[in-house]
């Protein structure tokens, strides 16, 4: 960080709560609960909370994450509104998630958080997460939206999701959670851990495989096997008259899955939507994930403590998968089979012996790296009639992707079988890194009198980046690299206000600064003006909540990713110039009480308008050719999920329906060949308690077996997950 931004930004904060009587180091009587870094690093930490907060703030707790069972976190998601995904795999292996219209591709538009800790392997230098924590082992999940966006970054421009994972239960405990079904899919997650004087602790294993719901005629195996691990330690004392907890957590995960970007053309998807071509046999993710956190909290009274977390997170993944047949992109090969009917014949398993029908299977080798430290100050002071809750926070963050990777070139014999003839010397295709560091501050102030609440807000991200590229010829790395460095910072204002009508009824409303960063090698960042404004509204038995909101980009950003289709040099910036994004988020539940059960309903729904000012030609694989008034790529403009559900004394059942309208697949208005139509999906769930610790269950998902497409990208037409069935218990002790 630049000492003339580090002076302003400490200035400003200074200004900020000038005069305000702070006393950190009193005393008060030192409660006996545990202390958990991961609340201090929350907006907020239950349902009840969100009502506190000038901002449209969501909370998945554990009951709404069991009511499906749900493992891919994009289904877990769409209870909650202003929510947009893009299925891939049907499996939630790759999700693609966006908040308030931000672009979905491999969640490059929002920070993406475990227990407060960036996740994402890269969130810096490569922020497309090819790593995605699973979700069946997540306890609770936060959605920030809006004003109080601006608490996480970098990304702040849709939001934040913050999963919180598994926590050290006060008594000794364990639970068992297992289900297994259709295409030999099983899943077996399991916790043991508990407290007893100053320590306790936490283990917990995932093991989750499957077939998968696609084949190849060659018979090649397209399952995927993902296995997981977490240990997690505490201390908590009295330590110079302070509480005091440190609490270590490690995590271990290895995915190997099966998985391809080849999809299909539109005549072989109308054949078998579920069916993939002899070329993608070969396409394998293998991916590794290894993460350390020290947390430290200590509580200087009632009302003030300061949490510190210091991180360090290895990502290793190679992704070997079809990237030419015959010399042309799969991606155009798709797009028009008919121009290119060799290859074609090629893709389907025809037999091949020259290089105007080989396969060009890629290596994409990366190793990521990051470590970090950051703080947070929280305090609450009273001043005359106003109750003062202030938040400081500090972040200084490294991260790097090393991408060392190579190509190898392959003939088919007359069984379809393929045999390497040209194999690739490691390096040889990319061979480079990525790095950057990035300082980060914000600093809060909600100030409460009587029925307002205001929150103001400042963050500052200043971030240096770097692209060390020592070309295809030199895989030893034994000559001068080039080098192409960028920095800039930015700071970000927040404004937000809730008005406390009665007991039931509160107003809201908000502006900030949005922020992204983009690619190494440019420092064109994006940027907009966000606002929103509505109402929440909590009963007895009732809640409601309506929200419009804004997102007006001064500078809309692209980053060239092989999962867009891109035909530019992966990781390049594109810029859009000014856009903007507009909508309303709706959520509603009731339940209601029939002859002795319980029947909760619940309602998300959302309405997206997006639309480019500029005119303009990208080589970005969503963007296309692009004129003012043109929609975004992937943005259904309305979302609706529907859940009905009903509780007796020892069964329940609930039964979700999920709309999400039709979308372009580039920037553009009117006809699209490519378009991917609505759909209309309804899952089941129910369980079953045979006794007060053992539950039975059984999920059912997409109930009527729609087909329906989620995808032309990056090559070929892809299907969402047919019907799946499982069946499982769920064991406490």
């Amino acid at each position: 960080m630049t000492k003339t931004n580090l002076t302003k930004f400490l200035l400003i904060a200074l200004v900020f709560n000038l005069s305000m009587p702070i006393n950190i180091f009193a005393q008060d009587n030192l409660p006996s609960a545990p202390l958990d870094a991961v609340d201090e690093l929350l907006v907020v930490s239950s349902k009840s909370d969100i009502f506190k907060v000038p901002g449209s703030v969501s909370f998945l707790d554990k009951e709404d994450l069991a009511a499906h069972n749900y493992m891919d976190i994009q289904r877990m998601l769409q209870q909650i509104p202003g929510i947009n995904f893009q299925e891939e795999d049907g499996l939630g292996l790759r999700p693609n998630i966006g908040l308030r219209g931000a672009q979905t591709e491999r969640n490059g538009k929002i920070t993406v958080m475990e227990d407060g800790i960036l996740i994402a392997p890269a969130a810096y230098a490569s922020p497309s997460a090819y790593y995605f924590p699973r979700a069946t082992r997540m306890e609770s999940i936060e959605i920030v939206k809006g004003p109080a966006a601006i608490k996480y970054g970098p990304r702040t421009v849709g939001g934040s999701i913050n999963m919180i994972s598994s926590r050290i239960p006060q008594e000794f405990s364990g639970t068992l959670k297992a289900r297994f079904g259709t295409d030999a899919q099983s899943v077996v997650h399991l916790t043991m851990g508990g407290t007893s004087g100053k320590w306790g602790f936490l283990v917990e294993t995932l093991q989750e495989e499957g077939d998968g719901f696609k084949s190849i005629s060659t018979g090649t195996d397209v399952g995927y096997e993902i296995e997981s691990y977490v240990a997690k330690l505490r201390f908590q004392d009295v330590i110079m008259g302070l509480e005091q907890s440190f609490q270590v957590k490690a995590e271990w995960t290895d995915e190997n899955s099966n998985e391809t970007y080849l999809g299909l053309t539109d005549a072989d998807y109308n054949l078998n939507p579920y069916s993939r071509y002899a070329a993608s046999q070969l396409d394998n993710m293998d991916n590794e994930h290894l993460q350390g956190v020290f947390t430290h909290v200590v509580k200087f009274s009632e009302n003030t403590t300061l949490t510190t977390a210091i991180y360090n997170t290895e990502t290793a993944r190679n992704w070997y998968k079809l990237d030419k047949v015959g010399g042309v992109k799969i991606g155009s090969l798709l797009k028009d089979p008919a121009k290119y009917p060799t290859q074609m014949l090629s893709a389907k398993g025809g037999e091949c012996s020259s290089s105007d029908c080989d396969w060009k299977v890629k290596a994409n080798n990366r190793e990521y790296f990051t470590k970090g430290f950051q703080m947070t100050l929280k305090t609450s002071l009273v001043t005359g009639s106003a109750t003062h809750d202030i938040e400081v926070g500090f972040r200084e963050h490294e991260d790097e992707m090393d991408r060392y990777q190579f190509a190898d070139y392959y003939y088919v014999n007359t069984s379809g079988d393929p045999s390497k003839y040209k194999p690739g010397a490691p390096g040889s295709d990319s061979n480079r890194l990525e790095q950057a560091e990035a300082t980060s501050m914000y600093i809060s102030n909600q100030i409460t009198i009587g029925k307002t609440s205001v929150l103001l807000g400042l963050r500052m991200e200043d971030i240096e980046s770097r692209r060390v590229d020592y070309g295809k010829s030199d895989p030893s790395r034994a000559t001068s690299p080039t080098i192409s460095a960028v920095s800039y910072d930015e700071v970000m204002p927040s404004f937000g206000v809730t008005y406390q009508v009665n007991d039931t009824l509160q107003i809201l409303g908000g502006i900030y600064k949005g922020f992204s960063p983009t690619s190494v090698k440019s420092s064109i960042f994006e940027e907009s003006t966000n606002s929103e404004f509505g109402f929440r509204y909590i009963g007895s038995g009732v809640s409601l909540s309506a929200i419009a909101f804004m997102s007006d980009y001064e500078n809309l950003t692209g980053t060239c990713t092989a999962s867009t289709g891109c035909a530019g040099d992966i990781g390049d910036s594109f810029s859009a110039g000014e856009a903007e994004v507009s909508g309303l988020e709706v959520s509603a539940a009731w339940v209601f009480d029939l002859r002795g059960l319980q029947a909760p309903v619940s309602i998300a729904y959302t309405y997206q308008e997006t639309e480019f000012s500029d005119s303009f030609k990208s080589g970005y694989g969503l963007w296309g050719e692009v004129q003012s008034g043109d929609e975004f790529a992937y943005m259904p403009e309305n979302i609706l999920n529907i859940n009905v559900g009903l509780r007796a004394d020892n069964w329940g059942m609930d039964a979700t329906l999920n709309f999400k309208d039709k979308m372009r697949t580039s920037g553009g208005s009117g006809y699209d060949p490519y378009q991917i139509e609505d759909r209309t999906l309804i899952d089941l769930s129910g369980y079953y308690s045979g006794t007060p610790e053992i539950d039975f269950t059984i999920n059912i998902q997409n109930l009527f077996d729609e087909e329906y497409s989620v995808s032309w990208h990056p090559a070929g037409k892809r299907p969402g997950k047919p019907q799946t069935v499982l069946v499982g218990i769920r064991a406490a002790f």
